[in-house]
């Protein structure tokens, strides 16, 4: 009825649920400090919450999220890592990469728009810091975000932000390259491949499939195979070649060539009279 008022129970109820909710909503960086940093490469390397330099299309570009619980009790949040996916039909970042995580879990690719991001949902114990790692994958077409237009961020009720300046490549760089016959013959069933370029400080993902069956998985720059004891056909040879930049191992090229194991051919003699 009109200007009849709550019972006190009802109003009691009403104050244990409110108590419950705000125990259960993360305190928005009430003892925690954050940062989020980018790997520039220009004009030198090094973390920086500025803006990330150096780099280009099709990289993948490291960087870290710190959180440091100053306080006596754990912290629970859920943090919002976003990137810049799509402007005007271009795709900027692809997706995140190689996570390092500390602790707690990551849920994406979510896209929404034209941005795109993942859920980082931990607890940070009292007195305690994490650092997560992962790479931003740039697509081929990510320099034509002009400037300092494409971004990654952290979000918890504040928000960290990185521009990224992707370089224009007046000159780019050589295609991954593997180096190997390209056909195998029965009778000589042995043959190396090789990365076909300076493999100091790198490491090697190499990958021999099938139309039917994914044949094994080798790390080194330069392989021998055995071709005796696959099937006659032809094979699919892939390398993905990986470097470590600012803790986080990233593939920076990828290539894969086809490879035909053949029977040798049969050999005869025609007497001729």
């Amino acid at each position: 009825m009109p200007g009849q008022t709550c019972r006190p129970e009802v109003l009691s109820i009403a104050l244990i649920a409110l108590l419950i909710y705000a125990a259960t909503v993360p305190a928005s960086g009430a003892s925690t400090k954050e940062v989020l940093e980018g790997l520039t490469i220009e004009p030198h390397e090094r973390w920086t919450t500025g803006a990330v330099k150096g780099w280009s299309a099709g990289d993948c570009i490291p960087f870290r999220f710190t959180v440091e619980n100053r306080g006596s009790s754990p912290e629970t949040a859920i943090f919002r890592l976003a990137f810049d996916h799509q402007r005007d039909g271009a795709i900027g970042i692809v997706a995140f990469e190689s996570f390092v995580v500390p602790a707690g879990n990551i849920d994406g690719p979510y896209f929404q728009g034209g941005e795109g991001y993942y859920l980082w949902n931990v607890m940070v114990p009292a007195e305690t810091t994490y650092v997560l790692l992962w790479c931003a994958r740039t697509s081929e077409e990510a320099g034509s975000w002009s400037g300092a237009s494409m971004h990654v961020s952290a979000k918890n009720g504040g928000s960290r932000d990185v521009p990224i300046m992707i370089k224009d490549l007046g000159d780019p760089r050589p295609p991954c390259r593997i180096v190997g016959p390209e056909s195998v013959c029965e009778d000589r069933p042995m043959a190396t491949f090789s990365y076909g370029d300076e493999p100091t400080n790198l490491e090697f993902a190499w990958r021999l499939s099938s139309s039917n069956d994914d044949l094994g998985l080798w790390t080194e720059s330069s392989i021998e195979i055995d071709w005796s004891i696959y099937p006659f056909g032809k094979y699919l040879l892939s390398l993905d070649v990986y470097k470590d930049q600012g803790g986080v191992l990233t593939r920076i090229e990828s290539c894969c060539r086809e490879v035909l194991y053949v029977e040798s051919p049969a050999a005869f003699i025609e007497m001729v009279d």
